[in-house]
């Protein structure tokens, strides 16, 4: 068994959609989405896994992408009096 097999069935495992490459695997995961009257957010989070068998090495590069759509619903503020 492999390493890209260990981590892409982890990685499957915990809800993450894997997209292999040639000597790489790409995940992504949606963290939040949130939908309001006027608008919406989505945040979504991404891996790139870089995998060397020669060096016994991987690199790891992560994102996370927020969008934002719309009107911001209305915050409430609380006051102490």
């Amino acid at each position: 068994m492999t390493i890209a097999t260990l981590l892409t069935e982890q990685l499957e495992a915990s809800g993450w959609k894997i997209k292999p490459q040639n000597d790489s695997l790409v995940a992504e995961k949606q963290i939040i989405a949130a939908q309001w009257l006027l608008g919406k957010r989505k945040v979504t989070h991404r891996l790139s896994i870089k995998l060397n068998a020669a060096e016994r090495q991987c690199t790891l590069k992560e994102t996370a992408t927020e969008i934002t759509l719309g009107i911001a619903p209305p915050s409430f503020i609380v006051t102490r009096t």
